[in-house]
């Protein structure tokens, strides 16, 4: 990862001089994406990325066979054909690379239903994603999500699980509960997290 670094006023002063789009377009530009506040949080996250990229390629140091297998570990993501999953599946890549272990990302697709193409496209982007970080993408069918995610994990030796934020209507209309209390009860032993959406934020002040 190579990150060149420049402060919003240098960036927009570029812009004033043509050096990155034609001197007709810059002020339409600096109008819209590229005003001052939005650059200093793009520049922000970006700067984030780059520590956490840092952060997880440390060496650790070698352990012997039996010392790896005693505190052996393995990630599984769950994700969904939206958006939103491609930040899960980060989050969790990044806590599988400082573990230093493998990890898995399941979609558990309803039982007789098809992908619309909607998410047929995201499931796409999904796999490219995988394939980037050397994930590996498991695609199961069921209606009870617990059970499936417990079987897999079973199955792939799991000890992590990364979930999004719940969505309340979807949670109550197919498991009648929390997803989260259910998931804690029934996959004993397994750490749970939540990747929180960091837009969300601002509603801790509200």
């Amino acid at each position: 990862m190579v990150l060149v670094d420049l402060s919003p006023e240098e960036l927009q002063e570029r812009l004033r001089a043509g050096k990155v789009y034609p001197k007709e377009q810059a002020a339409v530009a600096l109008e819209n994406f590229f005003q001052a506040d939005k650059l200093a949080a793009l520049r922000e996250l970006v700067l984030r990325e780059v520590a956490e990229d840092v952060e997880a390629r440390r060496a650790a140091r070698p352990l012997e066979p039996l010392s790896k297998q005693a505190v052996a570990e393995r990630v599984l993501a769950l994700v969904e054909p939206q958006p939103k999953s491609q930040r899960i599946m980060r989050r969790a890549w990044r806590s599988a690379q400082r573990f230093g272990t493998e990890m898995d990302a399941v979609w558990v697709r309803p039982a007789g239903r098809q992908p619309t193409q909607e998410e047929a496209t995201q499931l796409a982007a999904l796999r490219r994603l995988a394939g980037v970080l050397g994930v590996h993408f498991l695609e199961e069918e069921g209606d009870d999500l617990v059970a499936v995610v417990r079987h897999v994990a079973v199955q792939r030796g799991s000890t992590y699980i990364f979930v999004g934020t719940p969505d309340e209507s979807r949670r109550r209309e197919i498991f009648g509960g929390s997803l989260l209390s259910r998931m804690v009860r029934e996959l004993p032993g397994l750490d749970i997290r939540v990747v929180a959406n960091r837009a969300d934020r601002d509603r801790l002040t509200e």
